[in-house]
């Protein structure tokens, strides 16, 4: 990996000033050693880009399968719900059944309350008034 070099000192000046180099000038090399770093430093920095771009692509495939799993799943849940509910159809059918046992019923609970009930002039034991003494 090429180290990139400071580009803001002019030639034969120190690209920093510290005690390290003695305050000597740095010799970054001869136009040739420079340009093969240039060089290195642009294929690093593409071979960076392209893995970015790998990284990228891969973290969009996976979002991708993310979001097919998570429609199926939400075609697979409104199935569902949708099979918990009777059809239209169906249940008119089933409630005019229902209406119709339940006339049935309240015919028969009359037929049983007119056959108890009393001959005229006899009260019922159920109905009549204690008299008040």
């Amino acid at each position: 990996m090429a180290k990139l070099l400071n580009s803001g000192t002019g030639p034969g000046q120190n690209h920093h000033n510290c005690p390290g180099h003695n305050y000597q000038p740095v010799n970054r090399g001869t136009l040739a050693v420079r340009v093969a770093r240039l060089e290195e430093s642009e294929l690093y920095v593409v071979d960076r880009v392209h893995r970015c771009e790998n990284a990228f692509g891969k973290v969009a495939q996976q979002l991708k399968d993310l979001e097919t799993r998570f429609i199926d799943q939400i075609k697979e849940l409104t199935e569902m719900l949708s099979r918990r509910f009777a059809d239209r159809d169906q249940n008119n059918a089933e409630h005019e059944d229902l209406a119709r046992q339940i006339k049935n019923l309240y015919d028969l609970l009359m037929q049983f309350i007119n056959a108890e009930k009393p001959v005229e002039g006899q009260d019922d034991a159920m109905l009549s008034k204690k008299p008040l003494q």
